[in-house]
């Protein structure tokens, strides 16, 4: 059973720790405001530090909150609930324009569900992947109008605050 994530997200941004029937807990990963938050696979890692103590929650999108195979769909989101934050990370090989896919299409699938979030998308992959011109492919442009970006390899680490 999928997520209702339209009522799981307002749990969340009221502050309620997700005792909705309607929400598969299994896509939940944490939600607390623990200083730091580490996604990490493969030898990529995505690093949030929580200077501000916000409330922020941990999911698991692929496979979890989105079970369909057939969508397309980034690894994990975050969402900080006091600060109005949607996070969407991707840890990927190579494929980058595969990545940049998979965080457009995320976010389109949950644009109706977190409406008055401002939009990140990370995207951290390995330190051999080729990025010669990044700016220019389709999907990185649709993903630019839609949130803010960052590519890195290897891994990201960044501030609550800084965002």
């Amino acid at each position: 059973m999928e997520c209702n994530r339209k009522v799981c997200f307002k749990e969340l941004i009221d502050k309620n720790p997700i005792m909705s029937s309607s929400c598969n807990r299994d896509c939940l990963i944490s939600f607390d405001d623990r200083k730091n938050i580490s996604i990490s696979e493969n030898r990529k890692k995505y690093l949030l530090h929580n200077d501000l103590s916000n409330y922020i929650a941990v999911f698991h999108v692929d496979g979890a909150m989105v079970q369909d195979n057939d969508k397309i769909k980034c690894d994990n989101l975050l969402i900080d609930a006091t600060g109005m934050k949607a996070i969407f990370v991707e840890l990927k090989g190579t494929d980058l324009a595969h990545a940049l896919q998979q965080i457009n299409q995320t976010i389109d699938m949950m644009r109706d569900d977190i409406p008055n979030c401002t939009k990140y998308a990370r995207i951290v992959t390995s330190n051999r992947t080729n990025v010669p011109n990044i700016r220019a492919n389709p999907e990185y442009i649709k993903l630019y109008k839609k949130a803010n970006v960052k590519v890195s390899a290897n891994l990201i680490e960044e501030r609550i605050s800084s965002l």
